[in-house]
C-alpha cells in the first residue's frame, strides 16, 4: 500500500501502522510531477497497482462572495483537479494489466447545499460526474470506478469545519448541524471506519459487478 499526502509527517505516521506492507510517499496531488513520482515508486515497490482510493479534500468555509479568486483556485486544484491527475496515471497501468478498482471519495455536500461550502460541494459534484464517465470508459479494460459520498462525520476535520462555519454570520451553525442529525434516521454522525468499510467492499471482488455507482454513506439522510 502506497500512501501519498502533502503532510509528510502524517503520511509517514499512517504508513508506519501498516509496515511492512506500506510505503509513505509524501507529495502534492496538484503537482503532476509529484504524482508521477509516486506512481513510479509504488509500481517499483509492489510490482503493480490494483487499487486506487482518491481520498483528498480541503475546505475553506465561508460564503461564496467572500471567496477570493485564489481561494477558488486552491479549492479547485485540491478537491477536483488533482484527482484526474492521479487517476490518469494509475488507470494507465491498470488498463495495461487488464484489472483494477478505483474509488473516489465524494461528499453529501455535492447535492446538499450548505452555507460556506459552495466551491467544495461543486468540486465533489464534479467527482461524482467523473466517476460515472470513467466507469463507462474504463470498464471494457477491466477497471471498475465507483465513489462513496459520506454524510455527517465525527472526524477532527469535520469538527474543525463546524467550528469555522459557526463563526459565519447567518450560517446558523450549530442549528444546521442539529438539522443534519435530525434528518439522519440513525441520528448520529458516522465514523471513519464505517466509511472505510464501504470503500473496502467496493474495491474487493465481492463488488465485482458494481461500477459507476456513487454510494451514499450518510445514515439515510433525507
Amino acid at each position: 500500500m502506497a500512501i501519498q499526502d502533502v503532510d509528510a509527517g502524517a503520511c509517514r505516521e499512517v504508513a508506519e501502522r501498516y509496515r511492512p506492507r506500506s510505503l509513505a510517499v509524501p507529495g502534492d496531488i496538484t503537482d503532476p510531477a509529484s504524482v508521477s513520482a509516486t506512481v513510479e515508486r509504488a509500481t517499483s515497490e509492489f510490482g503493480r497497482i490494483d487499487i486506487l482510493v482518491n481520498n483528498v479534500g480541503v475546505s475553506n468555509p465561508k460564503p461564496f462572495l467572500d471567496h477570493s479568486l485564489d481561494d477558488i483556485d486552491r479549492s479547485l486544484d485540491v478537491n477536483l483537479r488533482g484527482m484526474p491527475y492521479v487517476t490518469r496515471m494509475v488507470a494507465e497501468t491498470m488498463v495495461a494489466n487488464g484489472t483494477g478498482s478505483i474509488v473516489n471519495v465524494s461528499s453529501v455536500a455535492s447535492y446538499e447545499p450548505c452555507t460556506g461550502s459552495a466551491i467544495y460541494g461543486t468540486c465533489k459534484g464534479g467527482i461524482n460526474t467523473v466517476t460515472r464517465y470513467l466507469a463507462h470508459e474504463l470498464a471494457p479494460h477491466g477497471v471498475r470506478v465507483n465513489a462513496v459520498s459520506p454524510g455527517l462525520m465525527a472526524s477532527s476535520r469535520h469538527v474543525g469545519l463546524v467550528t469555522e462555519l459557526g463563526e459565519i454570520p447567518g450560517a446558523r451553525y450549530p442549528q444546521l448541524l442539529a438539522e443534519c442529525v435530525h434528518r439522519t434516521p440513525l441520528a448520529r454522525p458516522s465514523n471513519a471506519a464505517e466509511v472505510a468499510d464501504v470503500i473496502a467492499f467496493l474495491v474487493s471482488d465481492a463488488a465485482s459487478y458494481v461500477n459507476g455507482a456513487v454510494w451514499d454513506v450518510n445514515g439515510g439522510m433525507i
